[in-house]
Formats: structure tokens, C-alpha cells, sequence
């Protein structure tokens, strides 16, 4: 399979399926020879997603059929020889035109690429246009490439500015990689000599690096000398620090990065729990703490966050990193842009089940940790102000929103909360 084969396929099937573009590249990359054209494929499925509504609105100007009413298929084949044609400048025009031509003979139809071949042609050497109404919500949302309500609830909350400067900021791509170094088995200072890589210590054991290299192939990995985590969700994992014979529970774990981070900074002799619905990332979550060797210290195992389990220990730390709509990981999550207000509407609901079930297995005195990776009140402070007006023996001890601009990668959203003693 050639890498623009594999883009190809990868973004249709997020625009058919709704599957995530990861998961859809990892079924092709591995039939595909040589790291440069992997590396192609992935930015090209990326690059197209990233920017596929603008794409959208070039592409229009030259297609003389109904560019909506096209076949889905034709339309993301567009998509990516668009991408390939004006976001990059390293491949001619003519091998766009032909493997474009080749991928609809084999995928789409023989029909279908006259069709594509003409458009292609056309486009190919054009110049980027970017969209001037009088609508400025609709001109951000085609200019990024965001669904309109995303648009509409960020500037709602921020203003226009902020979030021209959010979207712009998610079109970076040299915010470089967080690791956290597994200080259990090595130092930060050591793995630093050892790895020679070019990194910054951040915070404590949380380091930025740049490398281009894949995660599996940096040093140490294979050894659990480092998980990945982003700085936000750093903080948030940073908050717990058990002490000896403490319990800590995570009741939406996987991939583990938080209760992990949290391990390596309390005490020996607490007591860790991890849990995730999803019996996929359950074992994702039990694999990367066998890698950190911390497969004897923290129990693992499938758990629904939103009932009940009375076989669950009480705690004097309960987290809950709750699904949201994952609005502040817009530069390293393309799908996330394409989320529309019926998706977003239906999340506080989940999110209140949640943070209130997580409440019961919190001991008096003991601390309540709600967290998300998304920017907007309904799914942060209206969450934890609703809970706190229902439950009186909880008190909000420091809340922090951290917004996806300037140096900072990823949004955030935490709230620390604490269970007053019984009387």
C-alpha cells in the first residue's frame, strides 16, 4: 500500500465511520515500506482533517458538478490531493494528479477518475483562498476548520480574539512531546545524559522534548523509563500525593498516565486502583503499567464510572478525568473539530453521573479530583457548582482552567474538592 492509499482510506473512514484517524492509520501503516512514506501517509491524513472545511471551500471553486452531492469517496480523494497540492511543497503536480487518478481506478471507479483527474488538474498549482462574509462565525469555522458551534461557545466564553488565538495555536506543530520519566527506575538528570535528546525540564519529572522519532524507538521505552502525558493532565495527576497506607482510586484510567504520574509522586505502601470501561483500554492500561513495572502495585481492572461498586475501597483520593468533548486537544485531535452541538449537549449529563457516583467512595476528609481536557463552563464549572450545591459536605478547595494557546499544548479543566469530617 502506498502512503497516499493509506491517507486516503484513513480519512474516509473517519468521514463515513466517525473513526478516529489513529486508529484508522494503524490498520494500514503497517503494510506500507519505509519510515518516509509512513511519516507521508500520517501527514497527509492529518494535514487533510486538520484543514478539510477549508479545503472544502477551495476545492468548490473548481468543480463543475455539485461538489456536496459528490460520492463521499471522490470527495475525500479531493480532499487529500488538495492537501498534497497546496499545504505542501515538496511533491510535484503531476505525481499528485497520477496517484490520485490510480487511487480512484482502484477504490472508487474507472468513471470516477475523469472526474478526478479534471479537478485535480485544476486545483493543482492554485493559490489558498480564505472566506470573507459578513458572517464571522462562519469565516472561522471554514478558515479553521471547526464546526460553527464550537465557534459559537468559544467566543461566547472568550471572545473572538481568544479564540482566534486557540485556533491558531492548534496549527503549531512544534510544541514538542511531554514525558514523564519514570523516577522509580531512573533519574531525571540520568535519563537525560543517556537519551541525548533534545529536552526541557518542565516541571519535577515532567520533561518537553523534541525528537521526531516515534515514541516506541526513544530511549528507555521498552525499559518503562518514561510514559507520555501532556503537561495539563500532569498538573492535574500532580495534585495527589498519598501517603503510606492512603488509597487512591482513578475511575476513568485508561491510558493510565494520570494514576501513574500519581504513583510516582506519593509514598510506598498506598494503595493504587485504576479502572476503565472500555475492556480494550483496560488492557492498553494494564500493558503500559507492566512496561513501568508497576504492574505489582496497582490494581487494574474494568469498572463502569458512572455505578456504583461497593467492592471498591472508600479513598482518601478519587479522581475522575470524565469523557468530554475534548475541545482544549484540538491541535493533536483533528476529530475533535468536526464535534456539533447535539454531540457536546449530550456529555454533562455523563459528567454529573460521574463526578456524583466518585463522591461515594470518597472518605470524610479525603479529596475529590474532577477533571477535563475541554475549555467550555457547561462541561467544567457548571458541573462542579451543580455538585457542590447538592452536596454540602463538599467544599471546592482550588479550581485551575488552562487554555490551549501560547506555550501551553493542551486545555484543561481541574477542580480540587475535599469531604469535610463528620461531626
Amino acid at each position: 500500500m502506498t502512503a497516499r492509499e493509506a491517507a486516503y482510506k484513513a480519512v474516509l473512514l473517519f468521514f463515513k465511520n466517525d473513526t478516529y484517524l489513529e486508529t484508522s492509520l494503524a490498520l494500514y501503516l503497517s503494510e506500507i515500506p519505509g519510515a518516509a512514506d509512513r511519516a507521508l501517509a500520517y501527514e497527509i491524513s492529518f494535514g487533510t482533517l486538520e484543514n478539510a472545511r477549508l479545503i472544502d471551500f477551495n476545492i468548490k471553486r473548481f468543480c463543475s458538478a455539485d461538489y456536496e452531492k459528490m460520492q463521499i469517496e471522490i470527495k475525500c480523494l479531493l480532499r487529500t490531493a488538495y492537501y498534497q497540492a497546496v499545504f505542501l511543497d515538496k511533491i510535484p503536480a503531476y505525481s499528485i494528479c497520477d496517484e490520485s487518478v490510480k487511487i480512484a481506478k482502484k477504490f472508487i471507479s474507472i468513471s470516477s477518475s475523469k472526474l478526478v483527474n479534471a479537478v485535480v488538474r485544476r486545483f493543482c498549482g492554485s493559490k489558498l483562498f480564505l472566506s470573507k462574509s459578513n458572517n464571522q462565525e462562519k469565516d472561522f469555522s471554514i478558515n479553521y476548520s471547526v464546526d460553527e458551534t464550537i465557534c459559537k461557545i468559544i467566543s461566547e466564553e472568550y471572545g473572538k480574539e481568544k479564540l482566534r488565538e486557540i485556533m491558531e495555536a492548534a496549527k503549531k506543530k512544534d510544541k514538542g512531546l511531554f514525558i514523564v520519566i519514570n523516577t522509580k527506575k531512573i533519574n531525571v538528570s540520568e535519563y537525560l545524559e543517556k537519551a541525548e535528546i533534545d529536552a526541557k525540564i518542565e516541571e519535577n519529572n515532567l520533561v518537553r522534548i523534541h525528537s521526531t522519532a516515534q515514541v516506541r524507538l526513544l530511549y528507555g521505552y521498552s525499559e518503562g523509563y518514561f510514559h507520555v502525558q501532556d503537561k495539563a493532565s500532569f498538573l492535574c495527576a500532580s495534585m495527589i500525593n498519598a501517603k503510606s497506607g492512603e488509597t487512591v482510586l482513578d475511575l476513568c484510567a485508561a491510558p493510565g498516565g494520570k494514576i501513574f504520574t500519581a504513583f510516582e509522586h506519593s509514598e510506598d505502601g498506598a494503595k493504587f486502583y485504576a479502572f476503565d470501561i472500555n475492556d480494550k483500554k483496560t488492557n492498553q492500561l494494564k500493558e503500559n503499567a507492566a512496561r513501568l513495572g508497576f504492574a505489582g502495585n496497582i490494581a487494574i481492572s474494568k469498572g463502569n464510572a458512572r455505578v456504583f461498586n461497593p467492592e471498591i475501597p472508600q479513598a482518601e483520593w478519587v479522581l475522575c478525568d470524565v469523557p468530554c468533548s475534548g475541545l482544549g486537544t484540538i491541535s493533536k485531535n483533528p476529530e475533535v473539530r468536526y464535534k456539533n452541538a447535539e454531540a457536546i449537549s449530550q456529555l454533562p449529563e455523563i459528567q454529573k453521573e460521574i463526578l456524583e457516583n466518585a463522591a461515594k467512595y470518597v472518605k470524610p476528609d479525603g479529596t475529590l479530583i474532577y477533571s477535563t481536557c475541554t475549555i467550555i463552563k457547561s462541561e467544567n464549572e457548571n458541573i462542579v457548582n451543580d455538585f457542590l450545591s447538592k452536596n454540602a459536605e463538599f467544599s471546592l478547595i482550588e479550581s485551575k482552567k488552562i487554555l490551549p494557546c501560547g506555550d501551553n499544548a493542551e486545555g484543561f479543566f481541574i477542580a480540587k474538592m475535599k469531604k469535610r469530617c463528620k461531626l
